[in-house]
């Protein structure tokens, strides 16, 4: 049976309030490794193949660190 996936909205690096969020699809295993407040993670969009450093960020609240936010996109040519 294929495995399901997950589809987060993550932010893209940079303080622009107006930035377009990238929709990523996650295995539903790949939450694991990320989580709230201080962290960082690599994370494979299983749609399109492309990998992300990814870390938490904090959202519009004070004190809240529940956003993510792409931190750069890795190269992918090292996987072959």
């Amino acid at each position: 049976m294929p495995e399901s996936h997950l589809f987060l909205y993550f932010a893209p690096e940079g303080g622009n309030p107006d930035y377009q969020r990238v929709r990523v699809s996650l295995t539903q295993a790949t939450p694991r490794s990320i989580g709230r407040g201080h962290w960082q993670a690599d994370v494979i969009d299983q749609a399109s193949g492309k990998r992300y450093r990814v870390r938490g960020a904090a959202c519009n609240l004070p004190g809240c660190m529940c956003d993510v936010r792409i931190v750069r996109e890795l190269n992918t040519a090292k996987l072959a």
